[in-house]
């Protein structure tokens, strides 16, 4: 029966009829899904930590869902024959029937093994099974299982395709980092983006606390770096701060406490190995008469048997490394909050230096109707002083045994007493003596405002900032002014104060769009505008001859030397750009993706300021497929490929482009005028650097996502160079910056996730393993090298291994040929490649690598019951290292300090083909670089070992806290390697370098966690 409102008559009929209905409906529903009924619970971890936070909602029912309160407890009514899915971002879904139970426990697990997770990308998310891109995410919790400093430090080993490279090994050095190879002869460091804020300082990222951060997402292949346009091209590194989780108030101790030791691979002769290593070389070389020559300095060391092992005075183990982070974190579903407070103290294992930074984050997210503000802001102070080579380490290692420290009056020796033609610096005096120290107070702050116009459509607008200024005072004394090298060796004291401000900003509004059709269709849309500005001034000013060392550097007029004219600075870019995104997916199978960035930099030339960055990607989720999935092999397979291009702005200086006047003086009449001369060309067509990239990945997971691969292979190819060339005389200049040039890089990551053990002891294991083959394809003028250092067909840069080749040590049977080539039984024999009885530029070649052939980590986490172990090892395979300072270490002439190794030198008795005869002058050997100072550079690190212990709740339940955990930590405990300097990650060493590597160290460290 149809009822129709209008007839009156037939009104009240119609109102039993469908209140009837009514009934009949529910009785239906009633029947099918039961009474409803109150359900509660308990949430937890992996750790049976109590999870808050966490949503709990009804299976295939809009808005029945509530948030687990800060003891991991929910409650909500539920029928019988419903299910409830309990869920959290980062972590596995569970699924429980409800049937006639009214209480259930649950624990959720991470799901870093799956292709399910959100992954942080260029101003959005996107989850892991959608993503069409290469892009690596890094958990908080593999970026602290190192205590360290830095951003840089904690990203070692964690991505497949970044490679990293500490030589610096100074408390808060940074790291060399190169994401997929080196794309420009300067200017391949990664963009970093911290909360949506792209920094442009080295500072702020180094002040960024390690501990705060959530997530890192390193962005490799073209789709997903496009969208950061004209800075893209050697990858985005996308860091994501912490913030607090609704439905619970936390607060968070984490406090280590350590010290560092370190076993130096390098022993050095005493004082009585060194006289006779003296001996020898002037008998051989027949100087003097064959008799040795000493200072009396020395001959009273040897009659006393003293000797003085200068790297032992101004190294030592035991110094402290000490680290406490308060965290406060919680709110409600409208407020969040998270609130911490850092100290990092690192001492170094080299006397008086230190790395110290202080931080306070306060992170808030506010949601008012259809606003949601989040404000991220960081306040850092950094301090610390580090050593200098040619005054400190490099003496240290090459000081004269025989040479004492303190004159006989107790005052330090200024330089080091010997015989030889070179003096070096008193180590212990310039470490001990020596004013040096930076301070650096960081500030930036993010304030965004999201509005949601309609479901799906919104608006968003951000404001962030960084202040950035860095100062350092630095004071020689007057006793030491006079022999310090790098101030200049001046008289009575040398006084310098260096500051450098960095001020940056960049306000960007965004619109994006996301909605499904028909459960078929998904498209998502972005469009944005930025503006970005930098500005940078740098003041130093030196002021010498003091009448005393009280003032140190806060009286540079109280100098009486001569005057010294003051340099300042000011650096200003700009950036303007047009951002845009475009996502599609069909039926949750095929995924396609296009992005688009202008940028417009004030860094170049008039005539391109502007560049196009385009991009595009698809992937195809082959396991949605039924006949995929009836092979019942894989829980996830996807294909990926992409293809787009990004550019290098930094690659350029930020005036380079401009012609520029610079002052110079002039002599009139013995008055001084000043002036100015033209100092640079402008060059108006000069553009950006360009990188075009093609990538095809493969994400799976199989066993039940036991085990995850995920697999790229990649080929760059970088074009329009920019490098400098000649250009005509007539101009006044020697040469101008051109577009010239291509280089490709090329190579393959592999990453593997697996759950090897997965019952009441777990073992979950991670290897990451990655090779790069870069190569210079075209100088694009049809020459075929720059100079020597950089070669057509071979990577860039490969002039450091244009050497000659050691082949062995001439012996007494070769004396005829060996007078040949000037040399002498026990002389080291080179490879004469043209037969011309010479050893010259002629005979050099190509040998070793300069980057490694191969290089990766593992990673293994175990568990039983509370107890925890994590052990983290890096590798590398294939690159060499030049350590040209084993030409003085093992020069044979007994002046200064030698390696013990020199103890194995030729004689007749000891007719070796490793170490040449003892000699005065070099006179063993070339002078040239030789492949006898290049070695492998092949390692296994054991970067970390971690064993810890959560205590059981009935423990600590009357401290009400959630969880302690205890832990011991060793760093770098072990290192297998057959390269014979300080570490396999050192850089290269010329012949006639002075400077010398910082000691690779251990750390032994306690600590807890403490969570209420």
């Amino acid at each position: 029966m149809r009822c129709d409102p209008l007839k009156i008559k037939k009104l009240s009929a119609c109102l039993r009829l469908n209140l009837l209905f009514g009934l009949l409906l529910a009785s239906f529903f009633s029947f099918g899904q039961g009474t409803l009924k109150q359900v509660t619970g308990k949430v937890t971890d992996d750790k049976k930590e109590p999870f808050a936070g966490a949503t709990v909602r009804l299976k295939g029912k809009q808005g029945s869902g509530t948030l687990t309160d800060g003891k991991g407890a929910f409650s909500l009514m539920a029928a019988p024959a419903d299910t409830l899915v309990i869920s959290a971002v980062g972590y596995l879904n569970v699924e429980l029937s409800v049937g006639s139970s009214t209480s259930f426990t649950a624990a959720l697990m991470p799901s870093s093994n799956t292709l399910s997770d959100v992954v942080i990308v260029g101003y959005g998310s996107v989850r892991r099974t959608d993503l069409t891109g290469a892009v690596t995410q890094v958990s908080s919790k593999d970026l602290t299982k190192l205590p360290a400093a830095n951003v840089d430090q904690a990203l070692q080993g964690n991505v497949p395709g970044l490679w990293t490279n500490q030589s610096d090994r100074s408390p808060g050095a940074g790291v060399n980092i190169a994401l997929r190879g080196s794309n420009s002869f300067s200017g391949n460091a990664p963009l970093f983006i911290v909360d949506g804020f792209p920094i442009a300082s080295g500072g702020g990222v180094n002040a960024i606390n390690p501990n705060d951060i959530e997530s890192v997402s390193v962005l490799k292949d073209a789709s997903s770096i496009a969208i950061y346009g004209a800075r893209a091209a050697n990858g985005v590194i996308l860091i994501t701060t912490k913030s607090g989780r609704a439905g619970k108030n936390n607060f968070t101790i984490n406090a280590f406490n350590g010290f560092k030791s370190f076993d130096n691979p390098l022993e050095f002769l005493n004082g009585e190995e060194l006289a006779a290593l003296r001996r020898e070389a002037y008998k051989n070389d027949n100087v003097n008469g064959g008799v040795a020559v000493f200072r009396p300095e020395e001959n009273t060391m040897l009659q006393n048997g003293q000797y003085t092992n200068w790297w032992d005075e101004v190294t030592g183990s035991g110094r402290p490394t000490q680290n406490i982070q308060l965290t406060f974190g919680g709110g409600s579903e409208n407020t969040r909050v998270l609130l911490s407070a850092n100290l990092y103290n690192e001492k170094g294992v080299v006397n008086n230096s230190d790395f110290l930074r202080g931080s306070f984050r306060a992170n808030i997210i506010q949601k008012v109707g259809k606003l949601t503000f989040t404000s991220n802001n960081n306040l850092a102070m950094v301090s610390g002083r580090g050593v200098s080579g040619p005054s400190i380490l490099y003496p240290a290692m090459v000081g004269n045994p025989l040479a004492p420290i303190r004159q006989a009056n107790g005052d330090y020796y200024t330089m080091l007493i010997g015989v030889g033609n070179t003096p070096w610096a008193n180590p212990v005096a310039f470490s001990e003596s020596i004013k040096s120290r930076y301070t650096e107070p960081v500030i930036t702050s993010s304030q965004a405002l999201e509005y949601t116009v309609l479901p799906g459509l919104k608006l968003k607008t951000q404001l962030s900032g960084e202040l950035d200024s860095w100062k350092e005072n630095f004071y020689v004394p007057k006793a030491l002014s006079g022999n310090h090298e790098e101030s200049g060796r001046v008289a009575d004291g040398f006084a310098r104060i260096t500051n450098n401000i960095n001020y940056n900003w960049i306000s960007e509004t965004t619109v994006s769009f996301n909605k499904t059709f028909n459960n078929v269709h998904r498209l998502e849309a972005l469009g944005g505008f930025s503006v970005q500005q930098n500005r940078w001034e740098s003041v130093i000013a030196s002021a010498s001859g003091f009448p005393f060392d009280i003032y140190e550097t806060w009286n540079l007029g109280a100098s009486t030397g001569q005057a010294r004219k003051p340099s300042s600075d000011l650096q200003k870019w700009s950036m303007v750009s047009y951002i845009g995104r475009i996502g599609y997916t069909f039926n949750n199978k095929y995924i396609l993706t296009g992005n688009i960035r202008a940028d417009g930099s004030s860094r170049f030339g008039s005539n391109n300021k502007w560049g196009v960055f385009p991009s595009v990607a698809g992937a195809w989720k082959a396991s949605e497929e039924s006949f995929v999935r009836d092979l019942n092999v894989f829980d996830e397979l996807k294909f990926r490929a992409s293809y787009g291009l990004a550019g290098n702005a930094n690659a350029l200086g930020v005036y380079s482009t401009q012609a520029r006047l610079s002052p110079a003086s002039f002599n009139w009449g013995g008055v001084e005028a000043s002036g100015y001369y033209p100092s640079q060309l402008s060059y108006d067509n000069l553009k950006w650097e360009t990188t075009k990239q093609f990538d095809i990945g493969l994400d799976a997971g199989i066993l039940n996502r036991r085990l995850t691969i995920t697999l790229d292979y990649y080929v760059k190819n970088t074009s329009d160079l920019i490098r400098q060339l000649p250009v005509l005389a007539v101009s006044g200049f020697q040469t101008g910056w051109a577009n010239l040039g291509n280089l490709k890089n090329q190579g393959v990551e592999l990453a593997l996730k697996g759950t090897v053990v997965d019952k009441e002891f777990k073992w979950n294991a991670t290897l990451n393993l990655a090779a790069n083959r870069n190569k210079l394809t075209s100088l694009g003028d049809g020459t075929t090298k720059i100079g020597t250092t950089h070669w057509v067909g071979e990577p860039i840069g490969i002039g450091a291994r244009y050497m000659i080749e050691k082949i062995g040590i001439w012996q007494e049977s070769d004396r005829t040929e060996a007078a040949l080539y000037g040399a002498k039984p026990g002389d080291v024999r080179y490879r004469d490649l043209d037969d011309d009885k010479k050893i010259n530029n002629n005979d050099r070649a190509f040998h070793g690598n300069l980057t490694p052939d191969y290089y990766g980590s593992l990673t293994n986490d175990l568990t039983y019951k509370g107890f925890d172990l994590n052990v983290f090892v890096t590798f590398e395979k294939g690159r060499t290292v030049y350590n040209g300072l084993n030409y003085k270490l093992l020069a044979g002439d007994g002046y200064d300090n030698h390696r013990r190794e020199i103890l194995e030198r030729w004689t007749p008795e000891n007719p070796t083909n490793k170490y040449p005869r003892a000699a005065l002058g070099y006179s063993n050997r070339s002078t040239m670089a030789s492949t006898e100072f290049l070695e492998d550079a092949d390692f296994i690190k054991f970067r970390s070992i971690t064993l810890g212990y959560t205590l059981p709740e009935k423990l600590t339940r009357n401290i009400k806290n959630a969880g302690l955990r205890v832990y011991f930590s060793a760093i770098n405990p072990i290192t297998i390697t057959n390269y014979s300097g300080m570490d396999p990650e050192d850089g290269d060493y010329g012949n006639t370098a002075r400077y010398a590597p910082y000691p690779i160290t251990r750390s032994f460290i306690i600590g807890l966690n403490l969570n209420f």
